[in-house]
């Protein structure tokens, strides 16, 4: 029987990284920073020991395109080359300040150092990185966890953040107060006994000043592990007029949510997929006869995929 409407997906993939630390951990542009590069993180340049130059620039506010670049590409004689630490470590020193360093106008806002790290054959290099440069003053911001983080249930997580001079420091569950000390630094382990959407936020307060940085986390119930009606193939079924069923094969994953136009693309544990061996499938009910639906896959709260079995991809 042909079913009177379809799924639509929709692609997009994203991935994180940590290959970069900075000191201070919250630069300003009127300041020195030291940037220490871990190689075995990156994933395109790979574990490296050779020597390392820097293709950068800057971020300027209202603007996306680098500029102030210094130098050119594969030009070892004006591009900076990176301090060997060893063992895959490498440091970049932007002195004496960063403004002064890539000859910055007076009149320009640096919200980013943007660089490329490249062997001196121009043979490896890393994808493109950044260091968020922050305001002048008191400013305070999460490290852990990332925006968007997606968590689970009962399992211990880290929270920590940084200031940019000593100040009394919280830190807070939506408007809870989870933990609290003095300096420049604050960490604090928290579990989550309920799943959905929790802000956390912290705080610093110096000279009668007050600022606050938050970030969302989504957490997750647990995958129901439920076998998959024998009927269900891999990706789209019409059980009925108005429902679909989804199925992806996902080995070796932990859990999956479908994101649509039927939930806002937002997170929702109604939207977790149950689990059945490498499968992972979801009844969706109450959709419209007729009408063309998107849709995505979110695997481990990293890669957002389409479906690969559909014959309709919207490109995003």
């Amino acid at each position: 029987m042909k079913r009177s409407y379809f799924l639509v997906v929709f692609f997009g993939i994203f991935s994180l990284s940590a290959q970069i630390t900075t000191e201070p951990a919250l630069p300003v542009a009127s300041r020195k920073v030291t940037i220490t590069f871990d190689a075995s993180k990156e994933s395109r340049l790979g574990y490296f020991t050779g020597d390392l130059y820097a293709h950068t620039g800057v971020i300027i506010e209202g603007n996306t395109a680098w500029q102030h670049v210094i130098g050119s590409w594969n030009n070892n004689s004006t591009q900076p080359k990176l301090t060997n630490k060893g063992n895959g470590i490498y440091e970049l020193a932007i002195t004496p300040d960063v403004k002064t360093f890539y000859s910055v106008n007076s009149n320009e806002k640096v919200q980013k150092i943007a660089l490329v790290f490249r062997s001196s054959d121009s043979g490896k290099q890393t994808n493109d990185l950044f260091v968020d440069i922050y305001p002048e003053g008191l400013v305070v911001d999460i490290t852990e966890p990332a925006n968007q983080s997606i968590l689970t249930k009962n399992k211990t997580l880290t929270i920590s953040a940084n200031a940019s001079q000593e100040a009394a420091l919280k830190l807070f569950i939506n408007e809870n107060i989870l933990f609290q000390n003095t300096g420049t630094t604050i960490s604090s382990d928290y579990i989550f006994t309920e799943s959905g959407n929790f802000w956390v936020i912290a705080e610093a307060v110096a000279d009668n000043v007050t600022t606050r940085d938050s970030t969302m986390v989504f957490v997750s119930d647990e995958v129901v592990l439920q076998p998959k009606p024998d009927s269900y193939k891999k990706g789209i079924n019409y059980p009925t007029d108005n429902s679909a069923a989804l199925v992806l094969w996902a080995p070796q994953k932990e859990n999956v949510f479908v994101l649509g136009d039927f939930n806002d693309w937002k997170l929702s544990n109604i939207f977790l997929m149950k689990k059945d061996g490498d499968f992972f499938w979801l009844e969706i009910q109450d959709l419209e006869p007729g009408k063309e639906y998107a849709f995505q896959y979110l695997i481990d709260g990293k890669i957002k995929i389409a479906d690969p079995y559909t014959e309709k991809i919207l490109d995003p």
